[in-house]
Protein backbone atom coordinates (compact mmCIF):
# COMPACT_ATOMS: atom_id res chain seq x y z
CA UNK A 1 0.00 0.00 0.00
CA UNK A 2 1.49 3.52 -1.00
CA UNK A 3 1.92 5.52 1.91
CA UNK A 4 -0.51 8.41 2.57
CA UNK A 5 0.58 12.11 0.94
CA UNK A 6 0.23 15.21 3.14
CA UNK A 7 -0.75 17.50 0.49
CA UNK A 8 -1.20 20.76 2.75
CA UNK A 9 2.16 20.30 4.52
CA UNK A 10 5.53 21.62 3.39
CA UNK A 11 8.45 20.59 4.91
CA UNK A 12 10.99 23.13 6.16
CA UNK A 13 14.45 21.37 6.35
CA UNK A 14 16.67 23.81 8.18
CA UNK A 15 20.35 22.85 7.72
CA UNK A 16 22.46 26.02 7.64
CA UNK A 17 24.34 25.97 10.93
CA UNK A 18 27.70 26.36 11.14
CA UNK A 19 28.39 22.79 12.52
CA UNK A 20 30.85 24.10 15.64
CA UNK A 21 30.09 21.59 17.96
CA UNK A 22 30.89 18.69 14.97
CA UNK A 23 34.33 20.20 14.40
CA UNK A 24 34.27 19.61 11.13
CA UNK A 25 35.51 21.46 7.51
CA UNK A 26 32.18 21.13 6.18
CA UNK A 27 28.90 21.68 7.23
CA UNK A 28 27.98 18.53 9.33
CA UNK A 29 24.96 17.18 6.68
CA UNK A 30 26.96 16.49 3.64
CA UNK A 31 29.27 14.27 6.54
CA UNK A 32 28.70 10.66 4.01
CA UNK A 33 26.89 8.38 6.47
CA UNK A 34 27.19 4.63 4.32
CA UNK A 35 28.18 6.50 1.36
CA UNK A 36 25.05 9.00 1.24
CA UNK A 37 25.11 12.75 2.40
CA UNK A 38 23.34 13.04 5.86
CA UNK A 39 20.69 15.46 4.62
CA UNK A 40 20.09 13.12 1.31
CA UNK A 41 19.20 10.49 3.93
CA UNK A 42 16.56 13.01 5.96
CA UNK A 43 15.13 14.64 2.39
CA UNK A 44 14.44 11.10 1.76
CA UNK A 45 12.55 10.20 4.77
CA UNK A 46 9.84 13.32 3.92
CA UNK A 47 10.16 12.31 0.14
CA UNK A 48 7.95 9.55 0.99
CA UNK A 49 5.11 11.22 2.92
CA UNK A 50 5.42 14.88 1.02
CA UNK A 51 5.57 15.51 -2.66
CA UNK A 52 9.03 16.57 -3.68
CA UNK A 53 8.35 19.98 -4.96
CA UNK A 54 6.67 20.70 -1.57
CA UNK A 55 10.10 19.87 0.68
CA UNK A 56 12.29 23.22 0.96
CA UNK A 57 15.83 22.96 2.32
CA UNK A 58 17.18 25.63 3.69
CA UNK A 59 20.95 26.39 3.94
CA UNK A 60 23.85 28.86 4.18
CA UNK A 61 24.92 30.94 1.27
CA UNK A 62 28.31 29.37 1.00
CA UNK A 63 26.76 25.94 0.67
CA UNK A 64 24.08 26.50 -1.67
CA UNK A 65 25.45 25.22 -4.75
CA UNK A 66 26.84 22.38 -3.01
CA UNK A 67 23.31 21.40 -1.66
CA UNK A 68 22.21 22.40 -5.19
CA UNK A 69 24.53 19.31 -6.71
CA UNK A 70 24.22 16.82 -3.69
CA UNK A 71 20.18 16.80 -3.97
CA UNK A 72 20.45 16.28 -7.92
CA UNK A 73 23.03 13.54 -7.88
CA UNK A 74 20.57 11.98 -5.38
CA UNK A 75 17.56 12.59 -8.05
CA UNK A 76 15.78 15.02 -5.62
CA UNK A 77 16.42 18.31 -8.04
CA UNK A 78 12.41 19.19 -7.28
CA UNK A 79 13.44 19.89 -3.63
CA UNK A 80 13.54 23.90 -3.07
CA UNK A 81 16.80 25.29 -1.77
CA UNK A 82 16.77 28.95 -0.15
CA UNK A 83 19.26 30.49 1.57
CA UNK A 84 19.42 30.89 5.52
CA UNK A 85 20.29 33.66 8.36
CA UNK A 86 22.64 33.72 11.32
CA UNK A 87 21.05 32.10 13.32
CA UNK A 88 17.77 29.24 13.26
CA UNK A 89 15.32 31.78 13.96
CA UNK A 90 16.17 33.55 10.19
CA UNK A 91 16.58 30.35 8.79
CA UNK A 92 13.04 29.25 9.50
CA UNK A 93 11.59 32.23 8.69
CA UNK A 94 13.32 32.43 5.33
CA UNK A 95 11.83 28.73 4.75
CA UNK A 96 8.18 29.56 5.96
CA UNK A 97 8.25 32.40 3.32
CA UNK A 98 9.37 30.05 0.67
CA UNK A 99 6.51 27.77 1.54
CA UNK A 100 2.92 28.28 0.00
CA UNK A 101 1.05 25.28 1.84
CA UNK A 102 -1.68 25.82 4.92
CA UNK A 103 0.73 23.51 7.30
CA UNK A 104 4.37 23.44 7.43
CA UNK A 105 6.48 20.79 9.49
CA UNK A 106 9.78 22.51 10.65
CA UNK A 107 12.86 19.60 10.77
CA UNK A 108 16.64 19.77 11.79
CA UNK A 109 18.47 18.52 8.60
CA UNK A 110 20.92 16.69 10.78
CA UNK A 111 18.10 14.37 12.38
CA UNK A 112 18.58 11.11 9.66
CA UNK A 113 16.78 8.89 11.51
CA UNK A 114 13.20 10.69 12.45
CA UNK A 115 10.28 7.57 11.81
CA UNK A 116 7.81 8.10 9.13
CA UNK A 117 5.26 7.15 11.70
CA UNK A 118 6.46 9.91 13.97
CA UNK A 119 6.09 12.27 11.18
CA UNK A 120 2.69 11.27 10.53
CA UNK A 121 1.52 11.48 13.93
CA UNK A 122 3.34 15.28 14.14
CA UNK A 123 0.78 15.58 10.75
CA UNK A 124 -2.31 13.85 12.48
CA UNK A 125 -1.80 16.21 16.02
CA UNK A 126 -2.46 19.54 14.33
CA UNK A 127 -6.10 19.92 15.21
CA UNK A 128 -8.38 20.66 17.67
CA UNK A 129 -7.34 24.16 18.00
CA UNK A 130 -3.52 23.04 18.85
CA UNK A 131 -1.09 25.57 16.77
CA UNK A 132 2.07 23.86 17.41
CA UNK A 133 2.92 20.23 17.85
CA UNK A 134 6.02 18.74 18.24
CA UNK A 135 7.58 15.29 19.13
CA UNK A 136 9.53 14.58 21.94
CA UNK A 137 10.97 12.16 24.28
CA UNK A 138 11.16 11.51 28.45
CA UNK A 139 14.87 11.49 29.46
CA UNK A 140 15.79 7.83 30.85
CA UNK A 141 19.02 9.05 32.99
CA UNK A 142 18.55 10.74 36.25
CA UNK A 143 18.91 14.18 35.38
CA UNK A 144 20.49 17.23 38.05
CA UNK A 145 20.94 20.79 37.48
CA UNK A 146 24.15 23.16 38.98
CA UNK A 147 23.55 24.99 41.90
CA UNK A 148 26.14 26.99 43.92
CA UNK A 149 25.58 24.73 46.75
CA UNK A 150 26.31 21.41 45.01
CA UNK A 151 23.66 19.75 42.14
CA UNK A 152 19.82 19.45 42.88
CA UNK A 153 18.05 16.40 41.22
CA UNK A 154 15.39 17.14 39.65
CA UNK A 155 12.02 14.95 38.89
CA UNK A 156 12.87 13.73 35.20
CA UNK A 157 9.20 12.80 35.02
CA UNK A 158 8.58 16.36 34.30
CA UNK A 159 10.71 16.67 31.36
CA UNK A 160 10.44 16.52 28.00
CA UNK A 161 13.36 16.41 25.58
CA UNK A 162 12.61 18.06 22.44
CA UNK A 163 12.17 16.62 18.70
CA UNK A 164 11.59 17.59 15.57
CA UNK A 165 9.76 17.53 13.14
CA UNK A 166 7.72 20.20 14.46
CA UNK A 167 4.19 21.04 12.78
CA UNK A 168 2.30 24.42 12.82
CA UNK A 169 0.77 26.57 10.87
CA UNK A 170 2.52 28.96 8.11
CA UNK A 171 0.91 32.33 7.99
CA UNK A 172 0.26 32.11 11.87
CA UNK A 173 4.03 31.08 12.82
CA UNK A 174 5.23 33.95 10.07
CA UNK A 175 3.72 36.11 12.27
CA UNK A 176 4.19 34.97 15.54
CA UNK A 177 8.23 34.36 14.67
CA UNK A 178 8.47 37.69 12.81
CA UNK A 179 7.30 39.73 16.08
CA UNK A 180 9.61 38.13 18.72
CA UNK A 181 12.49 38.36 16.10
CA UNK A 182 11.99 41.95 15.98
CA UNK A 183 11.94 41.78 19.99
CA UNK A 184 14.92 39.67 19.88
CA UNK A 185 13.10 37.08 21.44
CA UNK A 186 14.93 33.81 19.89
CA UNK A 187 14.56 30.28 21.06
CA UNK A 188 16.18 27.09 19.92
CA UNK A 189 12.60 24.95 20.05
CA UNK A 190 10.11 26.23 17.45
CA UNK A 191 7.10 25.61 20.20
CA UNK A 192 8.45 27.85 22.40
CA UNK A 193 7.55 30.77 20.09
CA UNK A 194 3.83 29.64 20.59
CA UNK A 195 3.76 28.91 24.29
CA UNK A 196 5.21 32.67 24.71
CA UNK A 197 2.69 33.76 22.66
CA UNK A 198 -0.22 31.68 24.82
CA UNK A 199 -1.17 29.26 21.72
CA UNK A 200 -2.39 25.67 22.44
CA UNK A 201 0.53 23.32 21.77
CA UNK A 202 0.71 19.41 21.76
CA UNK A 203 3.37 17.18 22.65
CA UNK A 204 3.38 14.05 20.34
CA UNK A 205 5.71 10.83 21.45
CA UNK A 206 9.04 10.99 19.76
CA UNK A 207 11.54 7.96 19.35
CA UNK A 208 14.96 7.38 21.01
CA UNK A 209 16.54 6.80 17.82
CA UNK A 210 15.93 10.28 16.57
CA UNK A 211 18.90 11.58 17.87
CA UNK A 212 20.47 14.92 16.20
CA UNK A 213 24.14 14.73 14.69
CA UNK A 214 25.77 17.04 16.86
CA UNK A 215 29.32 15.40 17.07
CA UNK A 216 32.08 13.40 16.03
CA UNK A 217 30.64 10.65 17.88
CA UNK A 218 27.14 10.60 16.64
CA UNK A 219 28.51 10.19 12.97
CA UNK A 220 29.73 6.94 13.96
CA UNK A 221 27.19 5.81 15.85
CA UNK A 222 24.56 6.67 12.72
CA UNK A 223 27.06 4.75 10.34
CA UNK A 224 27.02 1.73 13.06
CA UNK A 225 22.98 2.11 13.31
CA UNK A 226 22.40 1.44 9.17
CA UNK A 227 24.95 -1.01 9.20
CA UNK A 228 23.27 -2.89 11.94
CA UNK A 229 19.74 -2.74 10.24
CA UNK A 230 18.27 -0.86 12.83
CA UNK A 231 17.20 2.51 10.64
CA UNK A 232 13.71 3.84 11.64
CA UNK A 233 10.98 3.34 9.46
Amino acid sequence: MQRKKYNDFNVVIVAAGASKRFKGRINKVFSLIDKTPAIVHTVMNFNLLFDEESIIVVTSRKDMNRMKRVLKRAGLSKVKITEGGPERCFSVLNGLKEANKKKVLIHDGARIFVPKKNIAAVCDSLKDKVSCSALAVKPAETVRRAKKTGYELIDRNSLYLMQTPQACYREEYIKILSKCVSKNQVYTDDMEYFSKSGKKVALVDGDRRNIKLTTREDLSLAEKTIKKGERCS
